[in-house]
């Protein structure tokens, strides 16, 4: 039988190292909480379609956790609320596949997952990048004196990165030269004492400032990765317009197909949403009028409107912010499409949205602690 974790000893208490990946830090983590997300997903990956288990568990393994995760949980869900899925089903008319296939009884459809992002197709480009150089730095460069913080890492030719071996070279080099145990001041002019206050590397393809952070005696080797904190920025989010975004590259992927379609979109990039963002995203941004406090919503959603509907062939969104580390506070609503060609509803299984072209209905459905075990984490 496949199983992503397998029983063993875990002695490791500490916290996840920067880039180290989802399924090592839990394979290798002796916490309670590490254990009550291995049990709970080994459940999950059980239920699995066998013929597509050692696939589901290969992306679970690497950088593709967070889209197999959500293809998981969708699984569980379904499953739960009493629906067969079949992963990747073939399609008559195309090569790609989506998802899942899923019927009960006589009724049959499909489901598309999608993680939302907030990132552009040029930013997710980039951070790729500089996780390569993460990637790099970790495997090339050890210090038993120090941790190192990368306060600034610029991608200046997002077509190609050179060679890192130049500055990996030149990064071990300078920690060897330091002395734990002497102070650094960022004040360059407070010199009586102190060393150089940081590392800066620079070519045609990127710059990089680099801060070491003496590790205490008692932590002084070479095992770790030596990346202890990196600055990944930050941004303004405009949470629906990534939904938009996200349902404008599933909507059509897989041309007609008949029967009802629904989107999963995830996300947990956010600290958290709002459920005005996704009711803006879809059916229009809600405005009031001051004077009169009349409310009406413009015709910039992603379903359109009577007169000009878009995306037809999706019955709905499902909307949650599944994350392994939450799952208990997971929320979960499904967005009816008004305008579908294939309408689809829960009839109650789940909490659902509906939009009349003036004002929108809430049903409430079972709560999801009924379907997933996991909740009591």
């Amino acid at each position: 039988m496949d199983i992503l974790f397998t029983d063993k000893k875990r002695d490791y208490q500490g916290i996840s190292s920067p880039n180290e990946s989802v399924f090592y830090f839990f394979d290798r983590s002796g916490a309670d909480w590490a254990e009550s997300v291995r049990s709970y997903l080994n459940k999950w990956v059980a239920n699995y379609p066998s013929d597509d288990v050692a696939s589901l568990i290969l992306r679970l393994k690497n950088r593709e956790f967070d889209s197999a995760y959500h293809e998981l949980f969708i699984h569980e869900l379904f499953n739960k609320i009493g629906y067969q899925l079949e992963p990747h089903p073939e399609l008559p008319h195309t090569s790609k596949r989506p998802e899942f296939r899923f019927s009960r009884n006589s009724a049959v459809g499909y489901i598309e997952s999608k993680l939302v992002t907030e990132k552009t197709v040029d930013e997710e480009v980039i951070e790729k990048l500089k996780r390569n150089v993460k990637d790099k730095i970790n495997e090339r460069v050890k210090s038993i004196n120090f941790f190192i913080s990368i306060s600034d890492l610029i991608i200046k030719d997002k077509t190609h990165i050179s060679s890192l071996n130049e500055l990996c070279q030149k990064l071990q080099e300078y920690l060897v030269s330091k002395n734990p145990d002497i102070p650094v001041y960022e004040n360059p002019r407070m010199t009586n004492g102190s060393q150089r206050p940081y590392f800066e590397y620079e070519n045609d393809y990127l710059y990089i400032q680099i801060s070491s952070l003496a590790k205490s005696v008692e932590m002084r080797s070479d095992d770790d990765n030596i990346i202890g904190l990196f600055n990944s920025g930050a941004k303004w989010m405009n949470t629906p317009e990534a939904i938009k975004s996200s349902i404008h590259k599933k909507a059509t992927r897989y041309g007609q197909l008949n029967a009802p379609y629904i989107i999963t979109l995830n996300m947990t990039e956010s600290f958290t949403y709002y459920d005005i963002d996704v009711k803006n995203a879809l059916y229009g941004d809600q405005a009031q009028d001051i004077f009169t406090g009349d409310v009406e919503r413009y015709i910039n959603g992603a379903f359109g409107t009577s007169e000009n509907p878009k995306y037809t062939r999706v019955s709905g969104v499902l909307f949650s912010n599944a994350h392994y580390m939450r799952i208990n506070q997971v929320k979960l609503k499904y967005y009816r499409n008004p305008y579908a060609e294939f309408p689809f509803s829960f009839l109650g299984g789940l909490d659902e949205i509906d939009f009349d072209g003036e004002s929108i209905v809430t049903t409430n459905g079972k709560p999801i602690s009924q379907y997933i075990d996991a909740l009591a984490i």
